[in-house]
């Protein structure tokens, strides 16, 4: 089992998020499963207005963004959002904003759970062949964190831009996997 840690740190602005602030993105790579465990402050935002699951757009409600990205594979990449009201969405693009023609990896499940001020979700998602390789040592990646009003927009490793715009595979870092 591969295992990898994203610390969302950084407000776009690339200032720095007090610890309490900080969200932190867990993921475990098994031999047929994607593991993804999130903590995460919670805003209070208002959860969207259908039962927990699958739900479009979800970046326009509190959530953690995870994107996992593979240099052997230019341009594509992984996209998998959580909130803290059960809801998650997965997309794969081919280059960014350009989806796939196959469909994402299966979340096989997703459950979210506030607790005081923090909310901890947990995603299993198949590993398929529309996947993007992640057998490799290493694997580009960012984590997000969109919450909040006015609208927050923080980040594990800082993008170029004086807008956000999460959507920058080749600019995400190099990441080892630790065993």
């Amino acid at each position: 089992m591969k295992k990898l840690q994203l610390t969302v740190a950084h407000e776009w602005s690339s200032g720095e998020l007090d610890a309490r602030d900080q969200s932190v993105v867990a993921v475990q790579l098994r031999e047929d499963l994607l593991l993804v465990k999130v903590d995460a402050p919670f805003a209070g935002d208002a959860a969207p207005g259908e039962p927990a699951g699958r739900h479009p757009e979800l970046w326009q409600f509190e959530v953690v963004e995870l994107f996992l990205a593979a240099r052997q594979q230019p341009g594509r990449y992984l996209e998998l959002e959580f909130s803290p009201h059960g809801h998650f969405l997965n997309l794969l693009f081919e280059a960014p904003r350009v989806p796939a023609t196959e469909p994402p990896p299966n979340v096989l499940s997703y459950t979210a759970a506030v607790s005081g001020d923090r909310w901890h979700g947990q995603a299993t998602i198949e590993r398929t062949g529309t996947m993007i390789d992640l057998d490799r040592a290493t694997v580009h990646a960012n984590a997000f964190r969109l919450a909040g009003e006015p609208r927050r927009y923080e980040l594990a490793f800082p993008l170029p831009g004086e807008t956000p715009d999460f959507h920058q595979p080749s600019d995400f870092p190099e990441l080892h996997w630790s065993s």
